[in-house]
């Protein structure tokens, strides 16, 4: 499709309405009674969520894991290879309409309103403080959004990588580029893996696990990003999700520790639930 003028005006407008729609909501919650308390309680949470983020054991190996697999990933020719292969082996065109369905779930500029919309909706219906599973999964989605996304922009520059698309490969080129990270990924793994946080059905939360993955499958089928980019922006989320929902329920169902082995110089690991 040609990029005229009356393709790029739709578009903006498509970027623009949804923010339109959602600011009488924040502007309520700045002003009036219960919605400036859900203003206030969103902050403070927040405040919390960043006071322990980057002090979190978890948080540390969760981020180690992610950048050292990214790197392994990208600065050798397993990101190239992969994609190759994917691109001329796997990649048929039955999966194209479905790629392109869950790459909308990555859209922030739509979707984030959402994650608003959703927080403020037991206000919204005039039932503050109700609590209800929409309300939660909005908040849990901001506040993983807000933990996820300062750090995909901050390592999509430092990186520096570029896109598949590009002809220049996958490799590691900090500020020379902002793709090292797909932040496409980032915005639908936060909006499942929120839902697989706040659903109790056992076999529902891992189905949304499992699909909290998809967009990042979607991403390198459409050929917008690397394998490596894809995994790290996934990852990111997981770890901010993971560390949003200790917060939110307190200590963890699973946790896991690295321990010192009875025997030097060995390490033990060990679950709890």
């Amino acid at each position: 499709m040609r990029d005229t003028a009356p393709n790029r005006n739709r578009r903006t407008c498509a970027r623009v309405i949804p923010w339109l729609l959602i600011t009488p909501c924040l502007v309520a919650c700045s002003t009036s009674g219960p919605w400036r308390d859900k203003a206030d309680h969103l902050a403070h949470s927040l405040a919390g969520d960043y006071a322990t983020y980057y002090r979190s054991p978890h948080v540390g190996v969760g981020m180690s894991a992610t950048l050292g697999t990214g790197a392994v990933l990208a600065n050798t020719e397993l990101d190239e290879d992969f994609q190759t292969w994917y691109q001329r082996q796997a990649r048929n065109a039955d999966a194209d309409d479905l790629a392109r369905a869950i790459d909308h779930l990555g859209e922030g500029q739509y979707v984030i309103p959402v994650f608003v919309a959703a927080y403020v909706w037991d206000e919204a219906r005039g039932q503050p403080g109700q609590g209800s599973t929409v309300s939660e999964w909005g908040e849990r989605c901001l506040r993983t959004v807000a933990i996820a996304g300062p750090q995909t922009w901050v390592l999509q520059h430092a990186l520096g990588a570029s896109r598949p698309d590009e002809g220049v490969g996958s490799r590691w080129r900090p500020f020379e580029d902002n793709n090292a990270v797909s932040g496409h990924t980032m915005i639908g793994a936060t909006a499942l893996l929120s839902a697989a946080h706040v659903a109790e059905n056992p076999c529902l939360k891992t189905g949304l696990f499992i699909g909290s993955t998809f967009p990042a499958w979607a991403r390198t089928h459409l050929d917008a990003h690397y394998l490596s980019q894809s995994v790290m922006g996934w990852a990111i989320t997981a770890v901010a999700a993971h560390h949003v929902n200790t917060r939110y329920e307190g200590s963890p169902k699973v946790s896991w520790d690295v321990l010192p082995g009875s025997e030097a110089p060995t390490v033990g690991f060990t679950v709890s639930y």
